[in-house]
């Protein structure tokens, strides 16, 4: 998946620093990926990334349940994308370039929003057209944890997406950022691979995505990710994330099946070299698309100065159009979605 070649390393670690460097301008994103998984402080980013959301998972079950698999978590990223209200078309179509969730799995993920009390109806629906819900201050507040925890792991890649976290409690720019951010996801999806057995087996499986952070966060030899000894106890896993043993035990076993753990005589788990590339390549491009959706932020949002400037213009005076006019906008193919049980 990467050229593990000392050539292909040497040759990028060239490139120029700063945000704007790592805005996507090649024909296809793998440079990019390949810069990010070969930078010295890519194994903290992505173990900071992981234990910042496990710890968020452990403090608020509401989060948890988003976190459970990648399809809630685009769920939820699609609707805090919609700042001027969510509706169910509006959130049928933003999944849809997904390709994680079928429409019928948009509507039940509706519902499950409304449940975790992240969304509440803002208008009924009138006679011609649709009902339109508002996302509550629980939502923002949970998402703007979880956006800070991310960005922070970025952060470490390229201080000058600190500047993004400290303004995400400005109502336009949480908006222009969650936006942004899912416009950089849907840019990633004609390079993405729905067969990759890591994301079959872990991102996409019921509390999948949150097993393989613990693998993510296990240190050993100084190698990234971890190939183990792995330290797992799936009856611990099974209880800390609410699913059965059973769950978790198919679970490692499909992962076996699919060669992306192995197990040694003494039943020792080791993370194959497919399983170990795969995560280099998956989590190389989560950091790449939180620098590219910071990037633009700044890039079209003022700085605090300008917009304390802003509001002192007296009343009566009409202001040009700001960054609040910026529109979502999405270029990658959509896929054909496949149907999936349950929310």
């Amino acid at each position: 998946m990467f050229d593990q070649s000392p050539d292909c390393r040497s040759g990028l670690g060239d490139t120029s620093s700063g945000l704007s460097s790592w805005d996507l301008s090649e024909a296809t994103p793998e440079p990019l990926y390949q810069r990010m998984a070969d930078h010295a402080a890519f194994p903290d980013a992505v173990r900071s990334m992981a234990t910042g959301c496990l710890e968020l998972s452990a403090t608020d079950r509401a989060i948890d349940g988003i976190f459970k698999d990648a399809g809630r978590y685009i769920a939820a990223a699609s609707a805090a994308a919609m700042s001027t209200g969510v509706t169910l078309a509006g959130l049928k179509r933003l999944c849809a370039k997904f390709g994680m969730l079928s429409p019928g799995r948009a509507a039940a993920m509706l519902l499950y929003l409304r449940y975790l009390g992240y969304m509440s109806l803002w208008r009924e629906r009138p006679a011609s057209g649709a009902a339109r819900y508002r996302l509550s201050p629980t939502f923002k507040a949970a998402w703007q944890a979880h956006l800070c925890v991310v960005l922070h792991a970025a952060g470490l890649i390229e201080p000058a997406a600190r500047q993004v976290p400290p303004r995400l409690d400005e109502p336009a720019f949480f908006d222009c950022f969650c936006r942004l951010h899912l416009d950089c996801l849907a840019e990633s999806m004609p390079y993405w691979d729905p067969d990759m057995a890591f994301a079959r087996v872990f991102l996409n499986r019921h509390a999948g995505t949150q097993i393989g952070w613990t693998l993510l966060v296990q240190q050993g030899d100084g190698a990234f990710p971890h190939p183990g000894p792995l330290e797992v106890c799936k009856a611990a896993l099974a209880r800390r994330f609410g699913v059965s043993l059973m769950h978790v035990k198919r679970l490692f076993a499909q992962a076996k099946r699919e060669g992306l753990i192995r197990q040694d005589d003494e039943h020792q788990l080791f993370l194959t070299e497919l399983a170990r590339d795969q995560i280099r390549f998956l989590y190389a491009g989560q950091l790449v698309q939180l620098l590219m959706a910071s990037a633009r932020t700044l890039a079209v949002m003022a700085p605090r100065s300008e917009l304390r400037q802003i509001s002192a213009v007296p009343i009566g005076l009409k202001r040009e159009s700001g960054p609040q006019d910026v529109r979502f906008r999405a270029s990658g193919r959509p896929r054909a979605a496949k149907p999936r049980n349950g929310p």
